[in-house]
């Protein structure tokens, strides 16, 4: 559990098992300074936001990988690398995308119909048309993108995955492209 103003700085070769939540909403950072998967929940976990953590960053040139079934809850998440979340792990948070980084929503099957990991909340570049969101499964979004700065581009059903998705953008959208397949 984190208090007001305290850090966790989570680096190769770390391992937590266990969830890492927040004293109350909007309370601890956690930054990720190196490759590190997830071992549990990060923010609420009774999705009330009681305990969400007010910040997750991710360096640059490091991956953060949200298992199947943990979820990540905070009041920003900022990716300055890369983000994979798996299948039924969800992301609840404004998400701000950097130069360079790379959101990966995935789904945990390879059959038609399987469900992506999704993000709840907006994302935005941090500087014009920054970020690349790729997601693989059926997926709609559950916020605005680009709605503060456009980002550089999404990537559907990109992974050589023969099976069928349905994409459905439920809200605006800014990108500087958007690529359908991987042809």
């Amino acid at each position: 559990t984190m208090a007001s103003n305290s850090t966790i700085n989570i680096g190769n070769g770390t391992t937590i098992t266990g969830d890492v939540v927040g004293a109350s909403s909007g309370q601890g950072t956690v930054n990720i300074i190196g490759n590190f998967t997830s071992g549990g929940h990060f923010g609420d976990l009774s999705a009330s936001g009681a305990s969400d953590l007010e910040q997750i960053n991710i360096s640059k040139g490091n991956t953060f990988t949200l298992s199947a079934g943990h979820n990540a809850s905070a009041t920003r998440m900022n990716i300055n690398g890369t983000v994979t979340a798996q299948g039924s792990a969800n992301i609840t948070s404004a998400v701000t995308m950097g130069d360079g980084s790379v959101l990966n929503l995935t789904n945990t099957g390879t059959g038609g119909g399987s469900t992506a990991a999704r993000v709840t909340g907006a994302i935005d570049g941090y500087a014009g048309a920054t970020g690349t969101l790729n997601v693989n499964g059926t997926w709609s979004t559950k916020g605005v993108i680009g709605a503060t700065r456009a980002i550089a581009a999404i990537n559907l059903d990109s992974d050589n995955d023969t099976a069928s998705h349905t994409y459905t953008f439920a809200h605006n959208v800014n990108a500087t492209t958007i690529t359908l397949g991987t042809n």
